[in-house]
């Protein structure tokens, strides 16, 4: 098990959100990343960052650029891609790439304010 930090950063690098989870691969990181980017798709600003036991940064992304590359994942069958199709839809099945069920991917626990402003469109 790998234990990475999960944070949403603002555009002026400011942490708005974070979580610690303990993955089996640095493989699944992708799918907990993709799920947190769709529960933040109407906010298109925010970053991504996910940073390893060390602190040393594995990835760091837009918002749109994790949409946007989850759009041309050629698994048509996937269950993330399911849920970014229908975001409040309760999805149950496990994607290939990861050892949980999609329902069962913990989502951010977001300031309520952050849902109260003004959103960008897809």
């Amino acid at each position: 098990m790998t234990l990475f930090t999960f944070q949403v950063l603002q555009p002026d690098g400011s942490v708005l959100a974070g979580d610690r989870r303990d993955l089996p691969s640095n493989k699944e990181m992708w799918g907990h990343l993709e799920v947190i980017a769709i529960q933040l798709r109407g906010h298109r600003d925010l970053v991504l960052r996910v940073s390893d036991e060390d602190g040393g940064i594995v990835a760091s992304s837009g918002i749109a650029s994790v949409i946007e590359s989850l759009k041309r994942c050629r698994n048509a069958g996937c269950p993330i891609k399911d849920l970014l199709a229908s975001p409040d839809q309760e999805i149950g099945a496990r994607a290939t790439c990861m050892s949980i069920a999609v329902l069962d991917i913990p989502r951010l626990e977001l300031p309520a304010a952050l849902f109260d402003a003004p959103t960008l469109s897809d």
